[in-house]
């Protein structure tokens, strides 16, 4: 089957469309890495962002994110970094899920570290006492 002039201009123009969304989402997505607004994206669950509110801002339509491929990347990639960021949930990895082999000797140094810090400044706050006593007696 032959393609008309008219069929021509028009997948021409859909191209040209698919770069300004294309655009447009790049933009959408710089503006809102600087803002750091993501949680006003996300859905009830955390675990995506709502495609109404980037098409509504972007200013293409609902179709759009599902056919062109840039776009679907581009929105892909953009929820796998905001995942690792902790912005977004994940929803195939449940807390119980998360138990690294060193999770519970890193909280103990941890606690540790803190119990020695406590007593350092209990220490401090001794001589801060004693101090204080020396000048009163000196006065």
């Amino acid at each position: 089957m032959k393609l008309s002039s008219g069929d021509h201009v028009m997948s021409e123009s859909g191209r040209i469309k698919g770069a300004k969304n294309v655009k447009a989402f790049e933009e959408f997505i710089k503006l809102h890495n600087q803002q750091d607004d993501w949680l006003n994206y996300l859905n009830p669950s955390k675990e995506k962002l709502r495609r109404s509110h980037i098409w509504e801002e972007c200013g293409f339509s609902k179709s759009a994110l599902r056919q062109n491929p840039l776009l679907k990347d581009m929105l892909k990639n953009l929820e796998l970094e905001l995942l690792q960021k902790g912005v977004l949930r994940n929803k195939s990895l449940q807390l119980e899920d998360i138990n690294y082999p060193d999770q519970i000797e890193f909280v103990m140094s941890y606690d540790e570290k803190l119990m020695k810090l406590k007593d350092s400044m209990d220490m401090v706050d001794k001589m801060i006492a004693l101090y204080q006593l020396e000048l009163e007696r000196l006065d």
